[in-house]
């Protein structure tokens, strides 16, 4: 509109980049997430492997994130037009800061690039990780007769409750 807002016209590359930022932050947080979820619920190595591909995934969404400075964003002069009076061909004033935008690495983009290391970290150390035995399988723990837990290899307690008395024989 010749009086009113204009909105940049955005590549593919800038649009892209834009879509893979998010795409990356919500798989890597999802597998983040389900691994934190680990410390009370059962995973087995299955589950951890697929956690492993979510992980490898974000390391690549967030990587290709930075296809920005290959956007015609970081062009020289790509913000200038939208400083024009309607009806003129050049900017009348143009402000100092924008005679030189260029993109460089700056806080988001160095983040971004630890964020592509941290997760292709964790999911080259998944695959490998050995799933802890949950706590209630542990042998120091007795049940009230009746009352253990079913399902799985468990067995429920014996009606004496699996202890044998002295002087008792079976």
């Amino acid at each position: 509109t010749p009086w009113g807002y204009q909105t940049p016209d955005m590549d593919t590359k800038f649009n892209s980049a834009r879509a893979l930022s998010i795409t990356g932050i919500v798989l890597g947080g999802a597998a983040w997430f389900t691994l934190m979820l680990a410390s009370c619920c059962k995973l087995d190595q299955s589950k951890l492997n697929g956690l492993a591909c979510y992980f490898f995934l974000a390391t690549l969404f967030q990587g290709l994130s930075l296809l920005i400075f290959r956007s015609n964003v970081c062009t020289v002069g790509f913000f200038s037009v939208y400083f024009t009076e309607p009806g003129t061909a050049a900017p009348t004033t143009m402000p100092d800061w924008m005679e030189s935008v260029s993109c460089s690495l700056s806080k988001g983009s160095k983040l971004a690039i630890s964020a592509t290391v941290l997760w292709f970290v964790c999911s080259s150390m998944l695959p490998a990780a050995v799933v802890p035995e949950p706590l209630w399988r542990g042998g120091e723990q007795e049940f009230p007769p009746g009352t253990a837990p079913t399902g799985g290899d468990d067995k429920p307690a014996e009606a004496g409750g699996g202890v044998e008395q002295a002087g008792e024989e079976a």
